[in-house]
């Protein structure tokens, strides 16, 4: 509105004449009638302020008149506003409150022991309203809910305004998912991660056509009654997240997956598939996947998947964390131009048989955080690491591999480095020598089971600051002076 005014409803007219008398002929009616309300739990009005000058022309006004039009002000604003606090709507309190009661809990809940009929249900911890008092957001995670399920027929799905609901981190007792939740039809978030779940997946879950993110993940036992991705996801099409890791077992689905997922789920955004029990050669995913054009999270993990990583994983330009450990990939990485996913912040290759040598483009990365490759058989030097290096780079794990000379000395570039993995190879040399500034977060190097050999004892050697290092199985002649801690007198 032009001048930080906004409005204070009260319900006192001695209230009114002290806050509005300053200053009612400056109040800008135009812009109050097309002001649009926000959608929070509470509403909340600044103050109206206005100039002294306003004020003293107030005073001067005939009494009567002045007082007639405070009171056409107040009768306006109340029929236009609804009161300031929101309050939640009955049947909706009655419902929680049944759901509460049916729920078996410890102590260490901190939400469902806040519960209080007494008073206003949307402040409860773990519930969301909106304006008008109704129930949106049902948040229960962690709470230690132990039962033998959620019955179709709880209370909860009389909740039928509800947009998120999270249910992470519960022992359901293997009972079926209820197919009740296909009531929910607002339901934008649903969250069933570590649940004790098990059975079909209802396929009404699967005709909730608003939903957003599905989290599946980690019930270790759930199943779909048509196998066929196309299908169970054709309802779906606005899913930006999807999480079925260790709950979905896709054994039988071969390559169809991928298009499976690329034809039904054209606006995901993350796609998390470990342990699913994929295998076989990979499908050449960017490709297959050629409508997921802003997929920034892959995680297929331990699954078995074989074959060559596909080298056209450098078109996922918007990918931000990749982690295809645990698998059987058996190629180089070298041909993929990594400088193209400028976006990556975490990859994660460790414990597959890739080989060959790291390319320079990978390291040199800009917002690379954690890079792991660790249990591969990549061999070969390790590549110089530029001034252009991520100085975000906390994590570099190269252990249990083949690499071999000396660790480059510009291993000091990395200045947000906190976690150095080298052990397990055949290096040779660490040619610190004091010139390059250690990373300042440096807290942790493990160089064991290599061949390194120190006989530097050079008096100008800088001490080289680091709370733990593991030098065991090497072939050390001397222990190195950067790692002596100087002695005062």
């Amino acid at each position: 509105m032009g001048q930080d005014i906004v409005v204070a409803f009260s319900n006192s007219m001695e209230k009114w004449q002290r806050n509005y008398s300053k200053g009612w002929q400056a109040f800008p009616w135009e812009s109050f009638y097309k002001t649009r309300l926000p959608v929070h739990n509470h509403y909340k009005f600044p103050v109206i302020t206005n100039s002294h000058s306003t004020f003293v022309s107030a005073l001067n006004m005939p009494t009567l008149f002045f007082h007639f039009f405070l009171f056409l002000i107040t009768t306006s604003v109340t029929n236009l506003i609804p009161a300031v606090h929101s309050n939640c709507i009955e049947s909706q309190k009655q419902s929680l409150l049944e759901l509460e009661a049916s729920l078996d809990y410890g102590d260490e809940s901190t939400k469902l022991t806040t519960w209080n009929a007494s008073t206003d249900c949307c402040s409860w911890r773990g519930v969301t309203c909106d304006t008008i008092g109704h129930v949106v957001g049902l948040d229960l995670s962690s709470e230690s809910i132990r039962s033998k399920g959620i019955d179709n027929s709880r209370s909860l799905f009389q909740l039928q305004h509800l947009q998120s609901l999270n249910l992470v981190d519960h022992s359901f007792n293997s009972s079926s998912i209820p197919s009740a939740i296909g009531r929910l039809i607002d339901l934008r978030y649903l969250n069933l991660t570590s649940a004790s779940f098990s059975g079909r997946i209802p396929v009404e879950i699967l005709r909730l056509t608003g939903l957003k993110v599905l989290d599946l993940s980690k019930n270790f036992d759930l199943s779909v009654e048509n196998p066929n991705l196309s299908m169970i996801f054709q309802n779906l099409t606005g899913l930006r997240e999807l999480h079925l890791g260790y709950s979905l077992n896709l054994s039988t689905q071969g390559s169809d997956w991928c298009e499976g997922i690329s034809s039904s789920l054209p606006n995901l955004r993350v796609l998390s598939l470990s342990g699913c029990g994929l295998s076989g050669p990979i499908c050449d995913l960017p490709n297959s996947i050629r409508n997921l054009k802003m997929l920034s999270t892959i995680d297929l993990s331990n699954c078995s998947f074989t074959g060559s990583l596909p080298k056209s994983i450098e078109n996922l330009t918007q990918l931000v964390d990749l982690d295809i450990s645990w698998n059987r990939f058996n190629s180089p990485i070298s041909s993929i131009h990594w400088e193209t996913l400028a976006n990556l912040e975490r990859l994660d290759l460790s414990n597959n048989q890739l080989y060959g040598t790291i390319p320079s483009s990978l390291v040199s990365l800009s917002k690379l955080e954690s890079l792991i490759l660790s249990d591969n058989q990549f061999s070969g030097q390790l590549p110089e690491f530029s001034n252009t290096s991520s100085n975000l780079l906390d994590n570099l794990d190269l252990g249990n591999n083949n690499f071999e000379g000396e660790i480059p000395s510009t291993i000091f570039n990395l200045q947000g480095l906190q976690n150095l993995n080298l052990s397990a190879n055949n290096f040779s040399g660490f040619p610190f020598n004091g010139h390059h500034q250690q990373p300042r977060n440096l807290s942790r190097v493990d160089l064991s089971h290599n061949s390194l050999l120190f006989d530097n004892h050079s008096s100008n050697s800088a001490f080289l600051q680091i709370n733990t290092l593991i030098l065991a199985s090497n072939k050390l002649r001397a222990f190195p002076d950067f790692f002596k801690r100087p002695i005062h007198s």
